[in-house]
């Protein structure tokens, strides 16, 4: 899913539907949503067809851990990790598009 949604934003800004300006607030939330849905993969050992089967439980418990300092810290590191390999990504990717041409 995370695929499509770069992807999907590599369309948008091909289109001009995306601004450059908003890219970065588009892709902080991506990246906000994916740690999210990570940590509670992880280590609350939520399944997706949780949200459908328990809703109230998966929506109490992460508002609980989205309180929590050391919980939320982690997701901190996460996302920043993420965020990291995204633009490492990004880069190697364009070297290779002007290696190529």
């Amino acid at each position: 899913m995370y695929c499509q949604y770069l992807l999907y934003v590599k369309l948008l800004i091909k289109t001009n539907l995306v601004a450059q300006k908003y890219l970065f607030l588009v892709n902080a939330i991506a990246h906000g949503l994916c740690v999210v849905g990570i940590y509670l993969g992880r280590f609350e050992r939520f399944n997706s067809w949780n949200f459908v089967t328990k809703p109230k439980q998966v929506m109490l418990i992460t508002a609980q851990d989205l309180l929590d300092g050391g919980k939320l810290l982690s997701m901190a590191i996460a996302f920043c990790l993420i965020w990291l390999l995204s633009e490492f990504t990004k880069l190697v990717n364009y070297r290779l598009k002007l290696n190529n041409n």
